[in-house]
């Protein structure tokens, strides 16, 4: 006898299994744990088990999914133990409806039941398997609570046969007999049919789909999802179900209808005020510059001319070095703040609030979870990308992730608003961070508007289905080797990169075209730096509040190599070579945390798209939406 283990992501799965094999197969607190299928004998049986990856429903998102469904719709199994938490009840049921369709004899197997008196759950088991048409048996692998009942199930195959229940409205269950009878396929196909997963050439059943569409007002695909869970809504008030547990109540919080999105934006100005604000202020309280200022570069040296070019070489490199630690710790910060709301459960709920926006847009809360991971690093977040199954919104998610404020551009936000930025309000400029951060949500809602607007395409189901894991006190082990190794990560990736860069910026600027030292400050403009930044000048003239800059255009390219050095290079150069407004600062930072993204994620954007022209026009596109919108900030400066 072949049996397929079937359920959730986090249902408790892979722990079933190993209570009834006797493995000991690695399982987990989060989703995805179990990648592939395994199979071994139940104890003291032939009865063969499968223990399947994690799936919310049969229509597949990820490759993982793939496994699960082929595995369940192409072979021959004759039982099918369905794995649901009791915690998640309607989460759960969306799939047991789904295998309920298939002709194989089903198990319902309600998990977790030691926890019902905690989290203050009423179920009417009797109910619901009147409901379902279904066997339905309550366990604990924990306290190995209904394990016995489980095996002699299904040993002495005392279970419920599967009557394929009727779960859809009186017409649509007439339509699926009709089609069943037809096609001559089975339930289940017949259904992939209506929801367009599978070809139909037949115009009879082709004209009646739309009907059901035209009547219901809505993609079919999307009605057969809304009717499901409108049936499971019926069984919960059927089985008098109900849960009263403190997760729920946290969620009323933060997922509520018309606040959810003001608290998580509030979250986000909690950070930033953190990390921008209040260490940026205890980081002020360290003298580096007096630091600076009392070492004696010149004792070691004899010659008077080389005096002169060691003390400004070696001011300089130590002023780098300072300018990277001073933001290091802030960083540091800002990590430790995003690991702790990640590890708390908190981010996966705001996957599920972007959904509806996203969807809107083109996307779907699938996305959310690689641009939040862009906050690290942009890198990894495009390759993460790999997840989204849909493949116009992975492009599209692809192009728009560069947008998003990383590690390197958290830098400089970081300096924009220590060093440039409202020096008499420095209590509130985590104020002027959170602005950068909104900043980047209006590009991005921007953007998705126009190719909504204007490049209309076919639309596609961008259904999205998340794990949203049970609050939990954060890991403080965990969240501090977390944000120390991305740290560490930036330092090692960048901090060479940032010396050397600098090394480069005090030669050109130490120099003119003749190779004379320039020993004045204000002769800094016969550098050969200065006349390699005049030709790029005038591209950020509008920006700059009609100004020329020569310093601007040296900064803007060195950002392209690495938008860390973007700090670096401004710190070597000395923010008096800008003297920038407000505005025009803000309108300059802008161009350079929207502009091309670092090389790095240039070739992780052609390996994901394995298309140069693609590649190339991303590139056109960002550079193009960077210096518009900056320049529209710049312009303003002129009248004010």
């Amino acid at each position: 006898m072949k049996i397929a283990l079937v359920g959730n992501q986090n249902s408790g799965k892979t722990s079933l299994f190993n209570v009834l094999t006797g493995s000991n197969q690695k399982i987990g607190n989060w989703p995805g744990v179990t990648i592939e299928c395994i199979s071994k004998k139940i104890k003291n049986s032939d009865f063969i088990i499968t223990d399947l990856p994690g799936i919310y429903s049969l229509t597949s998102y990820t490759n993982d999914e793939e496994v699960s469904i082929d595995f369940i719709l192409k072979k021959k199994v004759d039982l099918i133990i369905n794995v649901v938490d009791i915690n998640y009840l309607e989460r759960g049921l969306y799939l047991t409806t789904q295998l309920i369709d298939l002709n194989t004899d089903l198990i319902l197997v309600l998990n977790m039941f030691d926890l019902v008196e905690h989290n203050k759950i009423n179920i009417d088991l009797e109910k619901l398997k009147d409901e379902l048409g279904i066997t339905i048996i309550p366990v604990s692998t924990k306290n190995n609570i209904g394990i016995d009942e489980l095996k002699k199930c299904i040993f002495q195959k005392k279970y419920l046969k599967n009557k394929n229940q009727k779960i859809f409205p009186n017409d649509i269950e007439k339509d699926i007999d009709y089609f069943c009878q037809k096609t001559k396929s089975n339930r289940i196909n017949v259904i992939n049919i209506i929801e367009k997963r599978i070809a139909c050439s037949d115009e009879e059943i082709k004209q009646k789909i739309a009907v059901l569409e035209e009547k219901y007002k809505t993609d079919s695909e999307q009605l057969m999802i809304y009717l499901r869970y409108d049936y499971i809504e019926k069984i919960k008030q059927h089985v008098k179900y109900s849960k009263n547990s403190v997760a729920d109540k946290l969620d009323k919080f933060f997922l509520h209808k018309f606040f959810s999105i003001p608290i998580f934006l509030l979250i986000m100005v909690f950070i930033y005020f953190i990390s921008i604000s209040f260490v940026g202020m205890l980081m002020e309280k360290i003298p580096f510059d007096n630091f600076i200022d009392k070492i004696n570069f010149s004792s070691i040296w004899f010659n008077s001319f080389a005096k002169k070019i060691v003390e400004s070489f070696a001011k300089k490199i130590v002023e780098s070095f300072f300018s990277i630690a001073s933001f290091i710790v802030q960083l540091f910060v800002f990590f430790i703040c995003l690991s702790i709301i990640e590890t708390t459960g908190y981010m996966s709920r705001v996957s599920f609030l972007f959904d509806r926006i996203f969807n809107f847009l083109g996307l779907s809360g699938k996305s959310v979870i690689p641009f939040i991971t862009a906050t690290g690093c942009s890198v990894p977040a495009i390759m993460n990308t790999c997840t989204i199954k849909n493949d116009n919104e992975r492009k599209t998610a692809i192009a728009l992730i560069p947008f998003i404020p990383c590690s390197a551009k958290m830098t400089i936000i970081s300096f924009t608003i220590s060093d440039f930025f409202l020096y008499k309000t420095k209590r509130l400029n985590f104020l002027f961070s959170f602005l950068f951060y909104l900043e980047t949500i209006f590009i991005i809602i921007g953007i998705l508007l126009v190719k909504k607007i204007f490049f209309q395409e076919k639309k596609q189901n961008l259904t999205y289905i998340s794990e949203l894991p049970d609050y939990k006190h954060p890991n403080f082990k965990y969240v501090f080797h977390s944000s120390f190794d991305k740290v560490f990560s930036f330092i090692k990736r960048d901090g060479i990169l940032i010396i050397s860069s600098s090394i480069i910026i005090w030669l050109l600027t130490s120099f003119n075209w003749k190779f004379e030292f320039i020993t004045k400050k204000n002769s800094i403009d016969s550098s050969i730096l200065a006349s390699i930044g005049n030709f790029f000048s005038p591209f950020f003239y509008l920006m700059l509040g009609g100004k020329f800059c020569w310093a601007a255009g040296i900064v803007a390219i060195q950002g392209l190599f690495a938008k860390e050095q973007v700090v670096a290079s401004m710190k070597i150069l000395g923010p008096e070579l800008f003297n920038f407004s407000p505005i025009t600062t803000f309108a300059f930072f802008t161009f350079n945390l929207f502009s091309i993204p670092c090389l790095n994620t240039l070739n992780a954007i052609w390996f994901e798209l394995k298309s140069f022209k693609k590649t190339l026009l991303i590139i056109l596109i960002e550079l193009f939406v960077a210096w518009f919108i900056s320049s529209f900030i710049g312009f303003w400066s002129l009248f004010l």
